[in-house]
């Protein structure tokens, strides 16, 4: 049309056909550029899984602040979080030269925390010593079962240790404290692979090492510790560990009766 018009000399239908030509391009673009805006418009406003907070999702001065928060939040969610205090204690100590003189020392950045009463209370678990150093009578993450079936053990090998030297030995050796242990007493106090706890310690009262109520006491404690269903707390750990003391500090030294 354009180019017949050209010929023809008339000018106006020139003008008006390519008016008409660029009107149907700008409103196709038009059209196109309101559809794209329609699509991006509708898929923003649909919900997230997450909070759009990163670059590009919001502002820079907007996504500082968020970023500004959310560290905090973390190192208040860390220094309200129960743990072992003792290493953070040592390093604020070293770093405000501090000495352990008693006085009141705090942990933490945003929340303050008395390590002699955090806020947590004292953590414990049965079966297990507290996590925590500051509880000074035990050290911590001892697994009692472990102390436990070691038990017998010690007590043998207390009781062995009781035996006096070899005499044929000592007779053709000028050094007793290296002599070797008379292998009739070690046998006699030595426990039997299928011996039980208490039939051990039976066999170790009727040989007079030690009198019969602070081997009760040990050995009630003991199998309720190593047979019960439920783990043992600290205060039963600790009554065991005192029975177990007294039980060794009774097995001092052999009743003549043994020797002969």
């Amino acid at each position: 049309l354009i180019y017949t018009a050209l010929r023809a000399n008339a000018y106006q239908y020139v003008f008006e056909v390519g008016g008409v030509y660029v009107l149907v391009a700008i409103l196709t673009l038009f059209i196109y550029s309101s559809r794209l805006y329609t699509n991006r418009a509708v898929l923003a406003a649909v919900g997230k899984s997450w909070i759009p907070v990163q670059p590009g999702e919001v502002s820079k001065n907007v996504h500082k602040e968020v970023v500004k928060a959310a560290n905090r939040s973390a190192r208040i969610a860390f220094e309200t979080k129960p743990r072992n205090l003792q290493p953070e204690l040592e390093r604020t100590r070293k770093q405000h030269h501090e000495s352990d003189d008693g006085e009141l020392t705090t942990v933490g950045n945003i929340i303050h925390i008395d390590p002699q009463n955090p806020p947590w209370g004292r953590v414990s678990h049965a079966g297990w010593s507290s996590p925590s150093q500051l509880d000074a009578h035990l050290a911590p993450h001892i697994q009692f079962r472990t102390v436990v079936m070691e038990l017998p053990n010690l007590v043998e090998a207390r009781a062995v240790s009781l035996a006096p030297p070899d005499p044929s030995f000592v007779a053709s050796t000028q050094d007793a404290t290296t002599a070797t242990p008379d292998l009739r007493i070690v046998t006699l106090l030595s426990r039997s692979p299928t011996a039980d706890m208490r039939s051990y310690l039976a066999q170790l009262s009727n040989l007079g090492l030690f009198p019969p109520h602070a081997g009760q006491d040990f050995v009630q404690r003991y199998e309720h510790a190593r047979f019960s269903p439920i783990p043992i707390n600290e205060d039963e750990f600790d009554a065991l560990m005192s029975a177990f003391a007294t039980l060794l500090a009774s097995m001092s030294q052999l009743p003549p009766r043994v020797v002969d």
